[in-house]
């Protein structure tokens, strides 16, 4: 399952649980990892690049003012890739605040570029 899967299965099952509460069928589990935090995600998946076969990808979530609600969620391509899935981790891990607002930056003013020249 790549990452793209998974996010579609995660939101699928936040819309199951949100009408049938604690009694939704999850999805099947992603081969993706994740660390969350309340408003970054860092994925880590095999990448099939023999040279650096893990990758990590960031997910930020755009919550509703309430806090009660995802209202939206912007992915990151992969940010850095990895001989281990511990070293893709443990980079990952490693940014900074300040870092990965720039690549959440970076993302924004790509995808807008991109849906201006569509």
């Amino acid at each position: 399952m790549n990452r793209r899967q998974f996010i579609h299965g995660a939101t699928g099952f936040v819309a199951a649980a949100s009408f049938e509460g604690a009694g939704a069928q999850a999805p099947q589990p992603p081969a993706v990892k994740t660390v969350r935090a309340g408003v970054l995600e860092i994925g880590y998946h095999e990448s099939g690049d023999p040279e650096a076969p893990f990758s990590a990808y960031l997910v930020f979530v755009r919550w509703a003012q309430t806090g009660t609600a995802v209202m939206g969620h912007l992915e990151t391509d992969d940010v850095l890739s990895a001989a281990s899935e511990d070293e893709a981790r443990a980079a990952a891990e490693a940014l900074t605040l300040a870092r990965a607002r720039e690549i959440l930056d970076e993302t924004i003013r790509r995808r807008a570029a991109g849906a201006a020249d569509a």
